[in-house]
């Protein structure tokens, strides 16, 4: 097999990309056949390497004296293999079952040409040693030679896809050593690895979705009709207004998943509490909702008022508590109107520290317009001149991960066309509810 057609085996060049990566492993395995079994260690990683028996980029083994390191200078111009998971720098996580790209690359420095053997190794979940194999064009099981062959540079390419059929991690390394013969001599292995985590995640829950809780143009979904129609849903209310709480069992018991309202960035004028928030609050009422003032500083006080509405909802059961106004740290034209002086790093750690109140009575926490990872969902509201105006990756890990994603459309007339634009973005498991102007309510989808 010429050298060309062996390196196309291994490689289609698309990117270069320079990695100077030179460490040791132990080949103690390899005279056992390198089953994997415990003990019987193939590659050690770097943490875990002795100091005296560590090679750091940058050095490099001196020949003829084992367990002896000196350090190298660029001059020297060692072998440099790279390699890398899906093009990208780094460690990756990945689905499973899912697939991986590797992209390998060498630079033979001073050693152009020099006979060598050539590696290419995959460590699976289950602790199990597998080599790349040329002329199958796949992984074989056990640690033996990818290639005998002169060293010959080329850039980072892509190699080969290879499969994540479980979860867990995967490690892969590419390496060579001088010594042509077939096994692993550690005095002249110059190899890098990439570690890949492959997580097998959970389809994400896509609801019916109703909503009591607030309106926009016309009028909110009624008690009644989520009492008579909501079944195996997301049903979202306003426990604090009159005779809502009260029906929450019976929406329960419905198979409905219950939603709890609570605005943490604003005090309402017509909650019960509204005098204990006022000092809290900015002076100025939000001219976009009539008897609502800003959130000024994030306290204790108002930490304390917060909690025991997420109390209440704890005792009227609710599945979620749905945090409205918890982005309003981020809008620096209030901030400039208004005046509120809590910053984005303080308003973070304020709602952060709610949900995980939340999370300790047993409920789960519905982002509003922005994420956060602590939360165990998300809803956006949207409407026809502004649609998906977040960032469309925030939305895409929360549905990767499992987590609802809700958007709440306002104000439009084609609803049947925005959803399926939006099923054309994220997929079915996007979940939706649209305001129509044609019968002036809710469409539930």
């Amino acid at each position: 097999m010429t050298v060309l057609k062996a390196l196309w085996c291994l490689t289609a060049a698309l990117i270069l990309v320079i990695i100077h990566l030179v460490q040791p492993f132990e080949t103690d395995a390899v005279a056992r056949g390198a089953s994997g079994h415990a003990g019987e260690k193939f590659f050690v990683a770097p943490s875990s390497v002795p100091a005296a028996r560590r090679l750091s980029p940058g050095q490099r083994r001196q020949p003829g004296a084992k367990g002896t390191y000196v350090m190298s200078s660029r001059a020297e111009r060692l072998p440099a293999p790279v390699i890398m998971a899906d093009g990208a720098q780094g460690d990756p996580e990945l689905d499973a079952p899912g697939e991986v790209s590797l992209w390998l690359g060498l630079e033979t420095g001073r050693f152009r040409d020099a006979p060598a053997d050539w590696w290419l190794i995959q460590h699976k979940p289950d602790g199990s040693w597998y080599s790349y194999d040329i002329q199958s064009g796949g992984f074989v099981p056990g640690v033996t030679v990818t290639l005998q062959h002169r060293l010959v540079s080329f850039p980072v390419t892509r190699l080969i896809s290879v499969p994540l059929h479980n979860s867990g991690a995967y490690s892969f390394y590419f390496g060579v050593d001088l010594e042509r013969n077939g096994r692993l001599d550690a005095d002249t292995l110059f190899y890098t690895q990439v570690n890949v985590r492959a997580v097998r995640r959970q389809p994400s829950q896509r609801f019916t979705v109703y909503n009591q809780a607030y309106q926009e143009n016309f009028a909110a979904d009624s008690m009644d009709e989520i009492l008579a129609s909501a079944s195996g849903a997301y049903v979202l209310l306003d426990p604090f207004s009159p005779e809502v709480a009260e029906k929450i069992q019976l929406i329960k018991q419905a198979g409905n998943q219950v939603g709890c309202y609570v605005s943490i960035g604003t005090g309402e004028e017509w909650r019960q509490d509204f005098q204990e928030m006022r000092p809290f609050l900015v002076e100025e009422a939000w001219s976009q909702w009539e008897g609502e003032y800003f959130v000024n500083r994030v306290d204790t006080g108002v930490v304390d008022i917060m909690k025991a509405r997420i109390r209440a909802m704890a005792g009227w059961q609710c599945d979620w508590i749905e945090f409205d106004n918890m982005d309003w740290a981020w809008d620096e034209e209030n901030r400039q109107r208004y005046g509120f002086r809590v910053t984005e790093q303080e308003a973070t750690a304020y709602f952060e520290l709610l949900c995980r109140y939340a999370h300790s009575l047993g409920m789960k926490c519905m982002a509003k317009n922005m994420t956060d990872p602590l939360f165990d969902g998300v809803l956006y509201e949207s409407c026809h001149d502004n649609m998906e105006w977040w960032e469309r990756k925030d939305a895409e890990e929360f549905l990767h991960q499992g987590k609802p994603v809700i958007i709440n459309h306002y104000n439009e007339t084609d609803c049947d066309g925005i959803y399926d634009a939006y099923r054309g973005i994220y997929g079915g498991n996007i979940s939706f509810i649209c305001e129509d102007v044609n019968i002036k309510g809710y469409v539930h989808y």
